[in-house]
């Protein structure tokens, strides 16, 4: 597995490529989570491939060592995960991971409309924030939630989004989904999930599955 790099502006971004198996009609970006690197996600990568031969896959590293073990990376710090720490660390990941975003398309010679972002942990509310704000195909978002809901005013529509989550998950606790399909329905929108029952803070094989049903429906 190699590891490609995207540099521009102080913007550093290590990633991996699962190569199509057709020529590539569309983009999955998949977001790993906090502590963790782009090989997490790699095994995910194959599965939905399998599903969708001509979808090439796009597995970034964090922009960041892990602030618990600099052999992972983060994509933004969470410290004791308060809400105006975590709001302002996003906005400042976001402005530069929408810059390897656009690398992307152009790479492909695609646009925004062609990327669909996939995330897990911190990776979906990485995924949730650039998805939105650079109105990309659509946003799988898996144990995640949305940081800052700011995003969400003064929009008349979104990417088509889906959120999955464990019910037993103890990392993000299935309240942070509740708290944030409140969070869209408080400004006109209403934002599809899946409960898991009994699964934990992971990707397993009926959220997986739904997963690819979802892509699928946007391709």
């Amino acid at each position: 597995m190699d590891l490609h790099n995207f540099t521009d502006d102080g913007v550093n971004v290590q990633y991996g490529i699962a190569k199509s198996k057709e020529a590539p009609k569309k983009l999955l970006v998949l977001i790993h989570g906090y502590g963790a690197d782009y090989s997490d996600l790699w095994p995910f990568a194959i599965e939905i491939q399998k599903e969708i031969p001509f979808l090439e896959c796009i597995l970034p590293n964090g922009l960041e060592p892990c602030d618990e073990d600099k052999n992972y990376r983060q994509w933004f710090r969470m410290g004791d995960w308060n809400i105006d720490e975590l709001k302002k660390n996003i906005n400042i990941s976001g402005i530069k991971f929408s810059k390897f975003l656009n690398f992307i398309a152009s790479k492909y010679n695609m646009s925004l409309q062609d990327i669909i972002l996939m995330g897990f942990s911190q990776g979906t509310m990485m995924a949730l924030h650039n998805g939105i704000l650079d109105n990309v195909r659509g946003i799988l978002g898996y144990s995640g939630m949305i940081v800052d809901d700011n995003i969400l005013r003064n929009r008349t529509e979104l990417p088509k989004i889906l959120m999955i989550h464990g019910e037993a998950d103890n990392v993000v606790p299935l309240s942070s989904l509740i708290n944030s399909v409140d969070l869209f329905k408080e400004n006109g929108f209403d934002l599809k999930y899946e409960i898991i029952p009994r699964a934990e803070h992971m990707i397993e094989t009926k959220g997986l599955n739904k997963g690819i049903e979802f892509i699928k429906s946007l391709i």
